[in-house]
C-alpha cells in the first residue's frame, strides 16, 4: 500500500498566493509618469514637459497628458525650467485597445482622431535589471518609428502595457528612454485600484489611419515650411514628436 503525504501548509500557501496574484492581475493600475521630449537637434524637433496619468487593465487603457510648469530635473538633461520656455497649456486624452493593438489620439495640428492599428513593437528582452519604484524591473530594447529605446518593465505587475504605444512586454513598463537622449518617461507612482471599466472616449468619432495622418501632416508641414521661406514668420511646426511624422 502506498501513502501519499500532502503538505497542507504548502498547499494553502500556494492557493492563497494564486488568489492574490489573480486578483492583482484583474485589477486596474494607475501610474503617474514624468515625460520629457527635448528634441532640439534642428529647427523641427519638439519640446514637451508633461505629467502623464495612465489608467490601465489587461484590455484597455486611458492616458491623460498635461503640461508641467515646474522646474523639471532629469539625469539626461539636467535642470529644465519648462515654464520659461514652454508655457502652452493643454490637456490631452489618448485611448488604447490592447486586444486589437489600436491607439486613438487627436493628431497634432491635424485636429482629427487617429486610429493607429497594428503598431506592434518587436522587443528584445535583455539580461540587465534594476529597480524602479522598488519594483524589480528587466531591461528591454526596441527600434520604433525613428528612434531606438531602452525600457524597464516589471513582472510584479503583470499588465502588458506602458505609456503611449509602448506595450507588449510581459509586465508593466515603468521607464522608457531613447538612446538619442531626446525622450525620457519615468514612473513616479503606482497605485492598484479596484477593477473599473475604462471607456473609449473616441468610440463615436470618425477616424483616420496612421498612414493617412502622416500624409495629411506632411502636406501641412510642407505648406508651412514653404510659407516660412518667403515670409519672416514665427510659425513653428515639428516634423516629429516621439514618432517621426515626416520622413
Amino acid at each position: 500500500m502506498k501513502f501519499i503525504y500532502l503538505n497542507l501548509n504548502y498547499t494553502w500557501k500556494v492557493f492563497f498566493l494564486t488568489i492574490i496574484f489573480s486578483n492583482s492581475y484583474c485589477q486596474t493600475v494607475e501610474i503617474n509618469y514624468d515625460f520629457l521630449l527635448f528634441d532640439e537637434k534642428d529647427n523641427y524637433g519638439d519640446i514637451r514637459v508633461e505629467k502623464i496619468i495612465l489608467t490601465t487593465n489587461q484590455t484597455e487603457s486611458l492616458l491623460k497628458r498635461t503640461a508641467k510648469d515646474t522646474v523639471f530635473i532629469c539625469e539626461l538633461f539636467g535642470i529644465f525650467e519648462s515654464g520659461k520656455d514652454f508655457d502652452r497649456k493643454y490637456s490631452l486624452t489618448e485611448f488604447k485597445d490592447l486586444k486589437s493593438s489600436s491607439y486613438y489620439f487627436v493628431g497634432p495640428y491635424a485636429k482629427r482622431t487617429v486610429k493607429d492599428s497594428g503598431y506592434n513593437i518587436s522587443w528584445r528582452i535583455e539580461k540587465e535589471s534594476k529597480k524602479v519604484l522598488n519594483y524589480n524591473c528587466q531591461k528591454a530594447t526596441c527600434d520604433f518609428r525613428g528612434r531606438s529605446y531602452v525600457a524597464y518593465f516589471t513582472k510584479e505587475i503583470p499588465v502588458k502595457n506602458g505609456p503611449f504605444k509602448f506595450d507588449g512586454l510581459p509586465g508593466l513598463i515603468l521607464e522608457v528612454a531613447s538612446t538619442d537622449k531626446m525622450v525620457k518617461i519615468t514612473a513616479r507612482a503606482v497605485q492598484i485600484l479596484d477593477t473599473i471599466s475604462i471607456e473609449n472616449p473616441f468610440i463615436k468619432h470618425s477616424t483616420i489611419t496612421w498612414s493617412d495622418f502622416k500624409s495629411s501632416y506632411k502636406k501641412y508641414f510642407e505648406s508651412i515650411i514653404n510659407y516660412k521661406t518667403d515670409v519672416d514668420s514665427e510659425v513653428f511646426i515639428p516634423n516629429r514628436g516621439i514618432e517621426i511624422y515626416v520622413d
